[in-house]
């Protein structure tokens, strides 16, 4: 006699958030053996612990992943031939999808328990007992107040990738750009719980990874400003707005936002702060490069009266080297550059002292 009793199963590697699963078990208390499947970055099959070998194509791993996304609903035949071979005819997509299902079949015997398969449709039998670190993520994006922080460390550290890495079927880009959505949303609730916690550095790890994953977003820039501020780190807290500020410009022609700008402002000394006529093209002040400004200043001096110079403006991406070549003293602002140099006028000068 088999009972069906609701467990709760750890996930892989993670003792301390369990995922509840379905376990068919007998009056011994014999329970088969776990599959355990990934698909966020690169496939991975388990069973009782031991890995599995790896599925013999993408189009069965697209066709796996599939079954998984809709686990628990009857997915027709037509539909998946459609949904995996878009530009071949009906019959010859009918036809792949039979020698795929036959593959995946032969070289993962263990889906056997867990798929319905009739002559009309497939079915991931949502009550088989399986872990699967998708359904792991979506669970822990909707837990409550008291073990939010928990889960949503456990729901991160799970979207270590994009869902089935390596395979580019157009199925799968509404089900990423989803799971990507989640992901950059529960990054950030994650930094501010984080930091209302008091641990600043992890906050900070969960910032970064958001820029990574969505360099354009500002208020990833305005988020780990506040973070790199709040714990006295004024000079991180600076290179981010100006790492904000050169890929705003590389990428999309265009600069910080108004909040972000404020974020900016707000880091710099009472004295530091340009008066409103210099803000009026709404762009803020250059600061801490007066030195450098100095010496491109006294170059270009130099080049007007006649000695060729050369300046070599270096650093980390996101310091601000174009805007510090773009600016100019305002002993140099709106002069037209000097004429040219005769040809066989060496240089002699540059801002390297290089001599």
């Amino acid at each position: 006699m088999w009972l069906i009793g609701l467990r709760s199963r750890p996930g892989p590697g993670n003792s301390s958030r369990g995922v509840t699963s379905l376990a068919a078990e007998d009056q011994t208390g014999w329970v088969p053996a776990l599959l355990e499947i990934r698909l966020f970055g690169t496939v991975e099959l388990r069973s009782g612990g031991v890995t599995l070998a790896p599925l013999p194509s993408t189009r069965a791993q697209s066709l796996l992943g599939y079954l998984l996304v809709h686990r628990g609903a009857a997915v027709s035949r037509e539909r998946l031939a459609a949904e995996l071979w878009p530009e071949s005819t009906e019959a010859q997509a009918r036809t792949n999808l039979r020698h795929v299902l036959h593959t995946l079949r032969r070289s993962l015997p263990e889906i056997d328990e867990h798929l319905e398969v009739t002559g009309s449709a497939l079915r991931w039998r949502e009550e088989s007992p399986f872990w699967l670190d998708l359904a792991a993520f979506e669970e822990s994006l909707g837990s409550g107040p008291r073990e939010r922080r928990t889960a949503l460390t456990a729901a991160v550290s799970l979207a270590a990738g994009p869902l089935l890495a390596g395979c580019d079927d157009g199925w799968l880009a509404p089900v990423r750009d989803r799971n990507r959505a989640q992901l950059l949303e529960a990054l950030a609730e994650l930094a501010e719980l984080c930091e209302a916690a008091g641990s600043g550095a992890e906050a900070v790890g969960h910032a970064e990874r958001l820029l990574r994953l969505d360099p354009l977003a500002e208020s990833s820039y305005r988020l780990l400003i506040r973070l790199h501020a709040a714990h006295g780190d004024r000079a991180r807290a600076l290179r981010a707005y100006h790492l904000c500020s050169s890929t705003l410009e590389r990428e999309l022609g265009v600069e910080p936002s108004p909040a972000t700008r404020a974020a900016y402002a707000a880091l710099l000394p009472p004295m530091a702060v340009a008066p409103p006529a210099a803000r009026a093209g709404g762009r803020p002040p250059l600061v801490g490069r007066d030195r450098e400004r100095a010496r491109l200043g006294a170059a270009w001096k130099a080049a007007g009266a006649g000695r060729a110079q050369l300046c070599l403006v270096a650093g980390e991406a996101g310091v601000g080297k174009t805007r510090l070549g773009r600016s100019s003293s305002p002993g140099v602002r709106g002069r037209a550059p000097p004429p040219p140099m005769p040809a066989a006028t060496p240089p002699r000068d540059h801002c390297r002292t290089a001599r």
